[in-house]
């Protein structure tokens, strides 16, 4: 090969990678979220961006949307939301599959400058994804997309959402970028619809102290689980209670020793008789050690203080308030905590 002809060849990968570079900041190409497909999969963002495991870096991808259960035809928003250190380049791509992996309702975009629509012409599937706008090149806090989708008009089962999530390093190059999934799903009609009543969002709990998780149910279900969720949104749950019976409305639960967080959650899974499930998720509340009320990390005066206010009504009672953890919150938990800062009795 002549010199002319290798500075050619040079100049030509050079312009297809530069191309390849600008049109994936602007959207990838469909079937990236990691959705199961007709024999493997679809590969998802780590075909390209494959310097890291997937799901292997320090950040967190969520997908939450407005409703746990859909009904016909009902509009339905969803926000996709990403963060991490040191990334200052986002980007996303999601899709709806029954399951039978066929395209489910209708995505609607309703930020046309930071999300756009594709759809897969062999399958039909439907790809809501960032545009050129939407990777908000030189953001360092994250970022959350707004998106809006249209159930189906029948019953057909549960549906899950798929979400592929890129936290880039802004350099342009499939290189030095980390990929993180996310699913959730909707359930039909035939499912009950849950709300969590405690613990409220902001709640405060000790660690290793009982705790009454509560919840209330348009109709009884097949069963309930009960999950914990160390991390917030997008951690990975630890089982607390599976299998409770379609009735049940409560579950006393002993918050654990470690971690100590401040961005716990709780998800209940109801199931209906043909094991179609929705999961219902709390807000962020903290689970300290006995006496931080004030969520610093120690036990110090301020933290009586935050009691003395509890028990005189100017401030609202939480759980971590009871520190003699006999159900009530009351003088006793103050003589306990002043004699633990005196270091007569420790917590």
């Amino acid at each position: 090969m002549t010199s002319k002809a290798i500075k050619l060849s040079i100049l030509i990968a050079f312009l297809i990678f530069v191309s390849l570079a600008y049109a994936f900041s602007a959207g990838p190409p469909t079937g990236a979220t990691t959705a199961p497909g007709d024999f493997f999969g679809e590969e998802g963002c780590t075909e390209c961006h494959d310097e890291f495991l997937l799901n292997s870096g320090r950040g967190i991808l969520s997908l939450e949307s407005s409703s746990s259960i859909y009904e016909f035809n009902q509009r339905i928003n969803f926000t996709v939301s990403i963060r991490q250190k040191d990334r200052t380049r986002w980007g996303f791509q999601m899709t709806a599959l029954d399951r039978n992996g066929r395209p489910a309702g209708q995505f609607v975009i309703a930020d046309p400058l930071n999300t756009q629509l594709q759809i897969e012409a062999r399958s039909g599937r439907q790809y809501v994804e960032h545009t050129q706008a939407g990777t908000h090149s030189g953001s360092t806090e994250g970022v959350a997309w707004k998106v809006d989708w249209i159930a189906p008009a029948s019953n057909i089962g549960t549906i899950e959402f798929f979400v592929a999530g890129n936290a880039a390093n802004g350099d342009g190059a499939p290189t030095g970028d980390f990929i993180y999934t996310k699913e959730i799903v909707l359930a039909p009609p035939s499912v009950p619809l849950v709300s969590i009543t405690a613990p409220r969002t902001g709640e405060v709990i000790a660690a290793g102290q009982q705790f009454n998780i509560t919840w209330t149910a348009s109709k009884d279900a097949a069963s309930f689980d009960v999950q914990f969720l160390p991390d917030g949104a997008g951690s990975l749950p630890i089982a607390i209670k599976e299998n409770l019976p379609g009735s049940s409305r409560s579950f006393l639960w002993r918050a654990p020793a470690a971690p100590l967080t401040s961005r716990a959650r709780i998800n209940i899974i109801s199931r209906d008789g043909e094991d179609n499930f929705a999961v219902t998720e709390t807000g962020d509340f903290a689970v300290v050690r006995r006496g931080d009320l004030d969520k610093d990390g120690a036990v110090t005066v301020q933290d009586l203080i935050t009691l003395i206010q509890i028990l005189l009504g100017q401030g609202q009672s939480i759980a971590a308030a009871d520190i003699d953890q006999d159900g009530s919150t009351n003088t006793q938990d103050l003589i306990r905590l002043i004699q633990a800062l005196l270091g007569i009795s420790p917590l």
